[in-house]
């Protein structure tokens, strides 16, 4: 869909200041190469459209967003924080997993990296899985995983062990 008119880029109801308005109004003039730019600069990551349209219209709602974001109150803010449902949002993969814990009288926050993937249970605990017939007992390890007397570095391993072929271990044992 071509943008028609440079109007149709502002939302309506709310005072966009002139310099966000020149500045969404100069996009229009903009080359894919320099909008890609753009969009590094307003969004904090690479985007890898080549839609001139779809890049202007993204670049402009984030400068509004932006913008109107400024008026809303740190209570009003924390708010949406608290009653917020982050259980459907995907996160990348990482490594060491940290947790940010609250220390001393001025609480201070310290980040505490982890060792471990949060998923697993406690080390010592027994995971049981039944298949073909047959019940197979893993034991969780400090690092990795037992299993007939043989260790393991990931689950996917174990799951593999025991049936064959490649498993997601987390999904072979239903964690």
């Amino acid at each position: 869909m071509k943008i028609k008119s440079i109007d149709t880029l502002f939302w309506p109801g709310y005072d966009i200041s002139e310099k966000t308005k020149s500045e969404i109004k100069s996009l229009c003039r903009m080359g894919i190469n320099e909008l890609r730019t753009k969009y590094y600069e307003v969004c904090g990551y690479n985007s890898g459209a080549r839609n001139k349209d779809f890049l202007v219209r993204k670049i402009a709602w984030k400068l509004q967003s932006i913008e109107t974001s400024k008026d809303i109150k740190p209570e009003t803010r924390e708010k949406a924080y608290l009653i917020a449902d982050f259980s459907r949002l995907k996160l990348n993969k990482a490594k060491t997993p940290s947790v940010e814990l609250v220390v001393g009288k001025d609480f201070a926050k310290r980040k505490l990296e982890l060792d471990r993937d949060p998923r697993l249970p406690m080390p010592g605990a027994l995971l049981s899985k039944i298949f073909r017939g047959k019940q197979h007992i893993v034991k969780v390890l400090d690092k990795g995983f037992e299993y007939e007397n043989e260790k393991f570095k990931t689950l996917s391993s174990v799951a593999k062990k025991i049936a064959g072929t490649n498993w997601n271990g987390f999904k072979f044992f239903n964690l």
